[in-house]
Protein backbone atom coordinates (compact mmCIF):
# COMPACT_ATOMS: atom_id res chain seq x y z
CA UNK A 1 0.00 0.00 0.00
CA UNK A 2 1.57 3.41 -1.20
CA UNK A 3 0.16 4.90 2.09
CA UNK A 4 2.03 2.94 4.46
CA UNK A 5 5.26 3.26 3.08
CA UNK A 6 7.99 4.94 4.72
CA UNK A 7 10.01 6.16 1.86
CA UNK A 8 12.96 7.22 4.13
CA UNK A 9 11.22 10.07 5.83
CA UNK A 10 11.12 8.89 9.18
CA UNK A 11 14.39 9.62 10.00
CA UNK A 12 13.72 12.76 12.34
CA UNK A 13 12.17 14.81 10.09
CA UNK A 14 9.67 16.87 11.54
CA UNK A 15 6.02 17.07 9.09
CA UNK A 16 3.16 19.89 10.15
CA UNK A 17 0.27 21.12 8.41
CA UNK A 18 1.17 23.90 5.75
CA UNK A 19 -0.65 27.35 4.61
CA UNK A 20 -4.09 27.08 4.18
CA UNK A 21 -5.73 28.83 1.17
CA UNK A 22 -9.62 29.40 0.17
CA UNK A 23 -9.19 28.81 -3.30
CA UNK A 24 -7.49 25.58 -5.32
CA UNK A 25 -3.47 25.91 -5.39
CA UNK A 26 -2.27 25.11 -8.84
CA UNK A 27 1.31 25.53 -8.31
CA UNK A 28 4.16 24.43 -5.75
CA UNK A 29 7.71 25.47 -5.99
CA UNK A 30 10.35 25.42 -3.78
CA UNK A 31 13.13 28.20 -3.80
CA UNK A 32 16.78 27.91 -3.79
CA UNK A 33 18.29 28.38 -0.66
CA UNK A 34 20.73 31.62 -0.70
CA UNK A 35 24.03 30.81 0.71
CA UNK A 36 23.62 32.93 3.54
CA UNK A 37 19.97 31.79 4.26
CA UNK A 38 20.82 27.80 4.38
CA UNK A 39 18.63 26.96 7.00
CA UNK A 40 15.48 29.25 5.74
CA UNK A 41 13.15 27.47 2.92
CA UNK A 42 10.76 29.36 0.75
CA UNK A 43 7.72 27.85 -1.20
CA UNK A 44 6.27 29.58 -3.67
CA UNK A 45 2.55 29.03 -4.10
CA UNK A 46 0.32 29.78 -6.73
CA UNK A 47 -3.18 29.37 -6.29
CA UNK A 48 -6.35 30.80 -7.55
CA UNK A 49 -7.11 33.11 -5.15
CA UNK A 50 -3.14 34.48 -5.73
CA UNK A 51 0.78 33.75 -4.73
CA UNK A 52 2.76 33.64 -2.13
CA UNK A 53 6.23 33.40 -1.10
CA UNK A 54 5.68 31.24 2.54
CA UNK A 55 8.78 30.71 5.10
CA UNK A 56 8.23 26.91 5.63
CA UNK A 57 10.84 26.05 7.49
CA UNK A 58 8.53 25.65 10.24
CA UNK A 59 5.29 25.70 11.70
CA UNK A 60 5.91 28.65 13.46
CA UNK A 61 7.39 30.80 10.53
CA UNK A 62 4.50 30.26 7.76
CA UNK A 63 3.18 33.46 8.34
CA UNK A 64 6.60 34.86 6.87
CA UNK A 65 4.87 35.78 3.52
CA UNK A 66 6.23 37.72 0.33
CA UNK A 67 5.33 39.04 -2.84
CA UNK A 68 1.80 38.19 -1.82
CA UNK A 69 -0.22 41.91 -2.42
CA UNK A 70 2.50 42.78 -4.93
CA UNK A 71 1.75 39.65 -6.74
CA UNK A 72 -2.20 40.81 -6.70
CA UNK A 73 -1.47 44.58 -7.62
CA UNK A 74 0.11 43.69 -10.63
CA UNK A 75 -2.13 40.84 -11.71
CA UNK A 76 -4.97 42.92 -10.97
CA UNK A 77 -6.12 40.21 -8.35
CA UNK A 78 -6.14 37.69 -10.84
CA UNK A 79 -5.22 34.37 -9.68
CA UNK A 80 -2.37 32.66 -10.61
CA UNK A 81 -2.03 29.28 -12.51
CA UNK A 82 1.57 28.57 -12.74
CA UNK A 83 5.02 30.06 -11.33
CA UNK A 84 8.04 28.73 -12.64
CA UNK A 85 11.69 29.27 -11.51
CA UNK A 86 15.37 30.41 -12.46
CA UNK A 87 18.73 30.82 -11.19
CA UNK A 88 22.04 32.05 -12.76
CA UNK A 89 24.94 32.51 -10.62
CA UNK A 90 27.37 35.76 -12.08
CA UNK A 91 30.51 36.52 -11.07
CA UNK A 92 29.86 35.33 -7.74
CA UNK A 93 25.92 35.95 -6.96
CA UNK A 94 23.56 34.13 -7.43
CA UNK A 95 19.91 35.70 -8.43
CA UNK A 96 16.50 33.71 -8.36
CA UNK A 97 14.20 35.02 -10.80
CA UNK A 98 10.34 33.55 -10.75
CA UNK A 99 7.45 33.81 -13.33
CA UNK A 100 4.14 34.09 -12.61
CA UNK A 101 1.38 33.02 -15.15
CA UNK A 102 -2.16 34.61 -14.03
CA UNK A 103 -5.37 33.05 -14.93
CA UNK A 104 -6.06 36.21 -17.39
CA UNK A 105 -3.15 34.88 -19.19
CA UNK A 106 -0.69 37.87 -18.35
CA UNK A 107 2.84 36.82 -17.20
CA UNK A 108 5.10 39.00 -14.48
CA UNK A 109 8.66 38.10 -14.03
CA UNK A 110 9.90 38.70 -10.46
CA UNK A 111 13.42 38.97 -8.72
CA UNK A 112 12.97 36.88 -5.24
CA UNK A 113 16.03 38.60 -3.46
CA UNK A 114 14.65 42.17 -4.09
CA UNK A 115 11.37 40.92 -3.68
CA UNK A 116 10.13 43.18 -6.77
CA UNK A 117 8.59 43.55 -10.26
CA UNK A 118 11.51 43.27 -13.05
CA UNK A 119 8.33 43.18 -15.80
CA UNK A 120 5.04 42.77 -17.11
CA UNK A 121 3.33 41.85 -20.39
CA UNK A 122 1.32 44.44 -21.89
CA UNK A 123 -1.10 42.23 -23.27
CA UNK A 124 -1.85 38.68 -22.14
CA UNK A 125 0.55 36.29 -23.63
CA UNK A 126 -2.25 33.02 -23.77
CA UNK A 127 -5.46 34.11 -25.22
CA UNK A 128 -7.79 31.82 -23.81
CA UNK A 129 -8.49 32.89 -19.78
CA UNK A 130 -8.48 29.97 -17.27
CA UNK A 131 -12.13 30.12 -15.60
CA UNK A 132 -10.34 27.85 -12.50
CA UNK A 133 -13.24 26.25 -10.11
CA UNK A 134 -16.45 26.23 -11.48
Amino acid sequence: DLMSQDFGLSSGLKSFAGPQFELPIRDLQFLPQEDDDSSIYWLAIASESGMVMVNVTSSSTLLERELEHQVKEHHADSGIRGVALLSQKKDKEEATFMATLAMDGRLCLWDTKKKALLEREASSCIPKKDVGEI
